[in-house]
């Protein structure tokens, strides 16, 4: 999965997210959005950085640390965010991403991750049965 792709499915998944830019690098990987946040009533576009550490997987899973959000306003986020969408579970700063809704992940012949590497540019998810 490349940073194109990643940026694709999340603009698919969750379609209030605009101008996503994903980076993926050997150590951390970046998002960047704009993002539609209501609090007491206002609505407003709030930019948004995340810096994800990529700490296990499991199955069909890949749990990344969030370690640093560059947002005003982090809890509004989190509740809209990263704890709505299904494939998403977001506890104690850390992001459970269930790889199921990628659709070459759906598909694909052999469904258990046996290991992630990061590249530059890449997630490499390697699969077996």
């Amino acid at each position: 999965m490349d940073e194109y792709d990643l940026a694709s499915e999340l603009a698919k998944e969750i379609p209030e997210m605009t101008a996503i830019c994903v980076t993926i690098r050997p150590t951390h990987n970046y998002l960047q959005a704009v993002v539609p946040l209501t609090r007491y009533g206002l609505e407003r576009d709030l930019p948004v950085e995340l810096t994800l550490q990529m700490r296990s997987y499991d199955k069909r899973t890949i749990t990344f640390e969030v370690f640093d959000v560059c947002l005003q306003d982090t809890e509004s986020f989190n509740e809209t965010y990263l704890i709505r969408p299904s494939y998403l579970h977001y506890a104690n700063q850390l992001l459970t991403v269930d790889l199921s809704f990628y659709f070459s992940f759906r598909h694909a012949r052999y469904r258990l991750i046996r290991h992630v590497k990061l590249k530059e540019g890449l997630l490499l998810a390697y699969l077996s049965h």
